[in-house]
């Protein structure tokens, strides 16, 4: 699937390269949504922590997960190269308190963090971010699953922004979709 991917650091949007407190958080979530804004043709917005130094829970809530909350279903947003261990555990509490699920990226393995998918997902969940792609048939036929169901899996991993969505032609000439990780 091609994407229009835009990558860009989080500390752009501090001041020194932390986020400590509301206001901080506040400022950084405007500039981030006009950031954002301005950029319509994106598939994809991934954001990498990699030079934050410091990301306190109440910066993290209204300047980061407020935003991924406020796009999602409309935007596909990911977190990339959140390495230091206590941001990752502040954006991490924030998400599950928020039960906002966010797609995290490290040294090519992702996770999710948030509200995580159910147990019925979670296989689904797996299977997609494993692959750059995948079509419910592929699905299906590694799962068990009638593609219906398998359809549905990955469509309700879509619906809370944990995939890509994009209409293809099936081999047999008919539409399918086409999911992808946020990468």
């Amino acid at each position: 699937m091609n994407q229009n991917v835009c990558t860009f650091h989080f500390w752009m949007f501090l001041i020194n390269h932390e986020g400590r407190g509301r206001s901080a958080g506040l400022r950084a979530q405007q500039k981030l949504q006009q950031y954002i804004n301005a950029r319509p043709d994106v598939d994809l917005f991934r954001i990498s922590l990699d030079g934050t130094r410091r990301l306190d829970v109440t910066c993290a809530a209204a300047g980061l997960l407020a935003v991924v909350r406020h796009y999602r279903g409309t935007r596909a947003i990911c977190l990339i190269n959140l390495a230091d261990r206590d941001v990752l555990e502040n954006i991490a509490a924030v998400a599950d308190r928020m039960k906002v699920p966010v797609t995290v990226w490290n040294n090519g393995e992702g996770q999710v963090i948030g509200l995580a998918p159910d147990s019925v997902l979670h296989h689904a969940k797996s299977f997609a971010l494993s692959r750059p792609e995948v079509r419910a048939g592929e699905y299906a036929a590694a799962s068990g699953l009638s593609v219906t169901n398998a359809s549905s899996r990955l469509k309700q991993l879509w619906e809370k922004g944990l995939l890509l969505r994009n209409e293809v032609i099936a081999k047999s000439g008919g539409a399918e979709y086409l999911y992808c990780p946020l990468r």
